[in-house]
């Protein structure tokens, strides 16, 4: 650490009044206070974005678990390489032909990895937006088709795996999303949704269905069989049965889906911390760039690209939920740094919660740092308290003017959970203070 603790107190008590006496020194005084009173494994980096001048470095290049820090590399690689208007489709193929109202073949619903796929009424809930069923099942009825003399096969061999941990925390009453929930789009907290096992299809994040964290048991046949289910609603009967096939070839396109644009599946990454999502785009971005829909060869895609921006990290999971998942404070802060300009970057500020007013920074509020700071945290609790990670990262507009990017990591203090809303640990308070430091400094 860059000071003794014996100097954490008063320049706590200076904190307030930083900028108005000791310009860039009190500053960096008050912030290495706060960083000696952290863990042994601690780091911290600040950077002016007016001048590209240092104003603050604690053990830079060290690298330290990421947490959910990694969905800042995953979700810029995504921006970078595919666009923010990039959409991901969900296809249905066909074998056989179409004579007069009936079709006689085979379909297949083919999954492009988006995590927003399902019936309407759980995207509505979940995203406010995205691809659907009805929408298929709907596509196929205005083409004239009537009957369907085969079976509906998923296919979701666009992934060669889905590894993740669920998330079965439910927070509250049924449904899922019902009033006073903290899940979707409504929610105060934005709180990651629960979510079942990763496929190309994600239909309904894997769940069962919208009352609990109940898992898909057979995630491809359950999505088929809820596609024969819409086409039966909109008056196509289907004479075959549902179940899991990859797509042969020469087969005919007969509808489509898509996903909302790109620049709105980062926010649903980012801002809720979602490991489901972010898991999901690691492997499309495998898929695209690297012609396999695996987490190794999304990881290759997002260790290619920070190569290109001068950066290196160690990627295990798109959404940092692993103890390898690691960066240094100098490389997230200098992503920040390099994903402020150009084409993609107003889409990754969105991403970002506000201090104050999403999530658990919403305990900002009240703060100089609310609505001056666009952030994002990253908690990983463990079975060891020595490994458990919490980091803060981000952008802050000070009171008097200047513009930071920074940084600030922390692994090895104690964190207890306080459902829905809260994370409480000591490294909390460290790191709020930080935050608070840099957007309430005049100098």
């Amino acid at each position: 650490m860059v000071v003794g603790i014996v100097v954490a107190i008063p320049a706590l008590l200076a904190s307030t009044a930083l900028g108005r006496t000791g310009g860039e020194a009190a500053l960096r005084s008050a912030l290495a206070a706060q960083m000696a009173q952290g863990p042994r494994d601690e780091g911290a980096y600040v950077v002016d974005l007016g001048t590209g001048h240092v104003v603050f470095s604690d053990r830079r290049a060290m690298p330290l678990p990421t947490a959910s820090l990694m969905k800042l590399f995953t979700t810029s690689t995504a921006l970078s390489r595919l666009g923010s208007g990039a959409r991901l489709s969900t296809r249905v193929f066909a074998t056989g032909a179409r004579r007069g109202h009936t079709w006689t073949g085979d379909l297949y619903l083919r999954g492009g990895g988006d995590f927003t796929f399902g019936t309407r009424s759980f995207d509505r809930g979940a995203y406010g937006a995205g691809g659907t069923v009805q929408s298929l099942a709907a596509k196929i009825r205005r083409s004239g088709v009537r009957t369907i003399r085969g079976s509906v096969y998923g296919d979701a061999s666009l992934f060669t795996d889905g590894t993740g941990s669920p998330f079965e925390l439910v927070l509250c009453a049924k449904p899922l999303f019902g009033s006073g929930c903290p899940y979707g789009p409504g929610g105060h907290f934005e709180r990651p949704i629960p979510n079942g096992p990763r496929t190309a299809i994600s239909f309904d994040r894997g769940l069962a269905n919208a009352n609990g964290a109940k898992p898909q048991r057979q995630p491809v046949g359950f999505a088929a069989r809820a596609l024969v289910a819409a086409l039966r609603v909109d008056g196509v009967k289907v004479t075959g049965r549902a179940g899991a096939r990859s797509t042969p070839p020469l087969t005919t396109q007969i509808a489509q889906t898509r996903s909302p644009k790109l620049s709105r599946l980062v926010a649903f990454i980012n801002r809720p911390s979602d490991n489901y999502a972010a898991d999901v785009m690691l492997r499309d971005l495998g898929a695209r760039l690297e012609g396999q829909g695996s987490g190794v060869a999304g990881a290759i895609a997002v260790t290619d690209t920070m190569r290109r921006f001068g950066l290196r990290l160690q990627i295990e999971s798109g959404s940092g939920e692993t103890i390898e998942d690691k960066a240094s404070p100098r490389a997230v802060t200098r992503l920040l740094v390099r994903m402020r300009h150009g084409s993609q970057a107003a889409a990754f500020r969105h991403s970002l919660s506000q201090a104050g007013r999403n999530g658990t920074l919403r305990r900002l509020a009240g703060t100089v740092a609310a609505g001056r700071c666009a952030l994002k945290d990253g908690t990983r609790v463990d079975q060891l308290q020595s490994r458990n990670t919490l980091n803060i990262s981000g952008y802050c507009r000070s009171v008097g003017g200047r513009r930071f990017a920074f940084a600030v990591m922390m692994t090895g203090m104690p964190i207890k959970f306080v459902p829905p809303d809260q994370l409480v640990s000591p490294a909390y308070a460290l790191e709020d203070q930080i935050v608070k430091d840099l957007a309430g400094y005049h100098g």
